[in-house]
């Protein structure tokens, strides 16, 4: 992976929550030196975030 930070969002009532806690688990566990973050959104159901720098 060319970048050595990762935000991961989830939403506590989202059903693919346990996918973004399992991405971050994955990244920890791979070659990636990186760090990766996990943000939960307390009482939130799925929503979509895009970010643009």
């Amino acid at each position: 992976m060319g970048c050595g930070r990762v935000l991961v969002f989830v939403a506590e009532n989202d059903i693919l929550k346990d996918v973004g806690w399992y991405y971050k688990e994955v990244l920890e566990k791979s070659e990636w030196n990186g760090v990766v973050e996990v943000i939960e959104a307390k009482g939130e159901g799925h929503d979509d975030i895009y970010i643009y720098e």
